[in-house]
């Protein structure tokens, strides 16, 4: 309780000393001031120490209003108690009332200036939180401003590269498409410029009216033929098939094995025409065609490289023929439908020369993706052909078929020389024509086939170098030396075949 400096009345010894204290008390001007110090310091203390504990703080104002009031009436109790007047000459007994409601007046305004306090800090708080949401909210916005500025970028670059790519993929399709115009044009420009040089210029052929006639007639031969075995071989059932193969196998082989010596070429000849005499119909048919196919193939395969080898391939052709007259004529088609100097017959080249396709499909050069064959190579091919007919012709046989077979080879070379130009491919045809079968026909035809080779000397080979071609002095001076040196009075080598091979009676 605080000490006003009355005393109670249990301490007090006297009226006087009570009335002197009173006084002292009413004459000091800080009689009251130690207590409202107090009471201030204590509402100080208790408001706005911020060292003060949580527990503290979370007393309430009433309870210290409450703890005041019981102090007033303490004080108010003892100075009733006493007696004691104020300084307006009347008793103390109003005092602490009237000083309570001083202190709630000022506590009111300290309460009202605190409460304004807080409310404007609250106020600058909540302004200061406007400021930075506002703050935070420009921040985020631009932030989501420049993201999508960013994305709206990036899109149109995509867009625009999209659209670069799709003008691309046009722009190709369009130029793929006026190429394959362009080629389309070029094509068919081609083909009308070739439709307008075939309407100026067609193949023409050269050779003997005679010749031509006797080619048609094997031309024919040979179409009955296709026509006819057409629906055997198209017939791809299971037995037809191995037919095909069976003959076609055994037919090789037989062709295969044919060698220059008299027993081998009698085996073979009763081997095939054997098997040929158990043929039937459109069996036997197949199996004359093929035998010609493989005859004439052995041209490109075996007597390019050994010429000998025409005379026992000769032989076996003749021996079949013996038994089956119209193989001979079949095998002489096939020899002139993959070579035209077999007729004999050639072409007149075009204005393009040798560019020109034509001519040398004429000729049957081979021709690969517009790539003709080499010269050298189709000249071998060509004699081994002429060879093979030569070979045919001069085999021996009875007299009446032998007559007609050896006017066939003076015929070959009549029509050769009267109605072909000198050429190296006419050349090349006749030189290997005489080197087969000019012993016959100097053996039946003497002083005639004589006048023959004086023609080809000062006519035929005259007529070759006067055409300048280099690449035909081979063939020039191997006739010059055939018909200078009377070599056609000469059995030609390979013609007569030994008995059986030496060598294997050599390791028997």
């Amino acid at each position: 309780m605080v000490n006003l400096g009355i005393v109670d009345g249990q301490s007090s010894s006297s009226d006087d000393e009570a009335r002197e204290s009173l006084e002292s008390y009413r004459s000091s001007p800080f009689a009251l001031r130690p207590f409202l110090k107090y009471a201030k310091y204590q509402y100080h203390t208790y408001v706005w120490d911020d060292d003060e504990s949580d527990d503290e703080c979370s007393t309430s104002t009433g309870t210290m209003q409450q703890r005041f009031l019981e102090s007033l009436r303490d004080s108010s109790g003892v100075a009733n108690s006493s007696g004691v007047a104020n300084s307006f000459g009347g008793r103390l007994e109003g005092t602490p009332v009237d000083t309570y409601e001083a202190f709630l007046k000022h506590d009111a305004l300290v309460r009202k200036k605190l409460e304004d306090d807080q409310r404007r800090m609250l106020s600058a708080l909540e302004e200061r939180h406007r400021e930075l949401y506002a703050k935070d909210r420009e921040t985020v916005k631009l932030v989501v401003t420049r993201f999508q500025a960013e994305l709206a970028e990036k899109e149109r670059l995509e867009e625009a590269h999209r659209r670069q790519e799709e003008r691309k993929m046009q722009e190709s399709v369009l130029q793929e498409e006026a190429q394959k115009a362009r080629e389309a044009e070029e094509k068919e420009a081609r083909r009308l410029a070739a439709e307008k040089e075939k309407a100026l210029y067609s193949l023409v052929n050269l050779a003997s009216d005679e010749a031509l006639a006797n080619h048609k007639a094997l031309v024919d031969l040979l179409s009955r033929y296709n026509s006819e075995l057409m629906p055997f071989c198209e017939d791809t059932s299971a037995e037809t098939r191995g037919v095909k193969r069976s003959i076609k196998k055994f037919i090789t082989l037989s062709v295969q094995q044919i060698s220059a010596t008299q027993e081998q070429v009698k085996r073979k000849s009763a081997g095939i025409l054997e098997f040929l005499a158990q043929q039937h119909g459109l069996h036997q048919m197949y199996a004359l065609v093929t035998l010609a196919s493989k005859m004439v193939s052995q041209c490109d395969a075996q007597i390019s490289r050994l010429p000998s080898f025409a005379f026992p391939l000769g032989e076996v052709a003749v021996s079949v023929g013996r038994a089956f007259p119209e193989f001979l004529n079949l095998l002489l088609a096939v020899l002139q439908n993959e070579c035209p100097l077999c007729v004999p017959m050639t072409f007149k080249p075009g204005p393009k020369a040798d560019k020109d396709l034509r001519y040398y499909e004429g000729l049957r050069f081979k021709i690969t993706d517009g790539v003709v064959e080499n010269v050298e190579e189709y000249v071998t091919r060509l004699q081994g052909f002429v060879r093979l007919y030569a070979a045919v012709l001069q085999v021996d046989r009875d007299p009446q078929t032998m007559e007609a077979a050896l006017g066939q080879a003076w015929a070959y070379t009549a029509w050769l020389l009267n109605a072909l130009p000198a050429s190296r491919f006419t050349a090349s045809a006749l030189d290997a024509f005489l080197s087969v079968a000019g012993w016959r026909l100097f053996g039946r035809f003497g002083r005639q086939f004589v006048k023959m080779m004086d023609y080809v000397s000062t006519h035929f080979l005259r007529e070759l170098e006067d055409i300048g071609d280099s690449d035909a002095n081979a063939v020039a001076t191997r006739l010059r030396s055939f018909v200078g040196s009377k070599l056609y009075r000469n059995e030609p080598k390979g013609r007569s075949m030994p008995l059986r091979d030496i060598s294997s009676q050599s390791r028997a």
